[in-house]
């Protein structure tokens, strides 16, 4: 289990920090997934300002920065075989071992946690790159701009909090992000198809979130 600080408060000294528990073990007395010791954590570079998400997607461990995008070795660990047939472990296997930059370029605006998990990676919407993004193990890339929408981001993209889902059904990437053509209070949706990986539409449902059941995505609308 891995946990971030994310209280909105000045006390708050450690914003760079990814604290992590003690790995689970079978027939253990005390669930070791509530036990974080006080030395459990790892720190990023604090130049790209703090981290804003976590995300597990494919076995590989995400981390978001204001301005960097990166991933986390979680038991980290090569076995290989010598000249006599001794199999010899290489790496510590420790929870977390190390950081790696995947882009110091995009990242995530504080609090918006956009990021989902798709087949081949990991999209979110980078509000201060006005970019929608995607990315995996080796490499992150402006999504809208490779699909030739990136002029319709730039003009319309709004400064409320992003929503992105994936719609398995369809593999449809759904980006809540653009300002409506007509006004409203709420945003409309970029829709990306990662099979054909084309650019589909806009689409302007009137519903406030998504919720996933069983694969199917269901818009929720909060009447006040």
């Amino acid at each position: 289990m891995f946990t971030l600080v994310v209280e909105k408060s000045e006390d708050n000294q450690f914003k760079q920090r990814t604290y992590y528990s003690e790995p689970k073990t079978n027939g253990e007395y005390v669930d070791n997934f509530v036990i974080f010791k006080p030395a459990a954590y790892i720190d990023v570079d604090p130049k790209y300002g703090e981290v804003t998400n976590l995300l597990t997607n494919n076995n590989t461990l995400y981390y978001w920065q204001d301005t960097a995008f990166g991933k986390f070795s979680v038991n980290e660990r090569s076995l290989i075989n010598d000249t006599n047939g001794n199999t010899i472990m290489l790496g510590q296997a420790g929870i977390l071992s190390r950081n790696d930059y995947i882009s110091t370029k995009f990242g995530m605006r504080p609090y918006d946690y956009c990021a989902i998990g798709a087949e081949n990676g990991v999209y979110w919407v980078d509000i201060n790159n006005k970019a929608v993004v995607a990315g995996n193990s080796n490499e992150c890339v402006n999504f809208g701009e490779r699909l030739n929408v990136q002029n319709i981001i730039n003009a319309r993209i709004s400064d409320r909090i992003p929503k992105v889902h994936y719609d398995v059904q369809n593999n449809e990437l759904l980006c809540n992000c653009l300002q409506s053509a007509h006004g409203g209070s709420m945003n409309n949706q970029l829709v990306f198809n990662l099979k054909l990986n084309i650019a589909v539409g806009e689409c302007d449902r009137n519903y406030e979130d998504i919720v996933s059941i069983k694969n199917h995505l269901y818009g929720v609308y909060i009447n006040p």
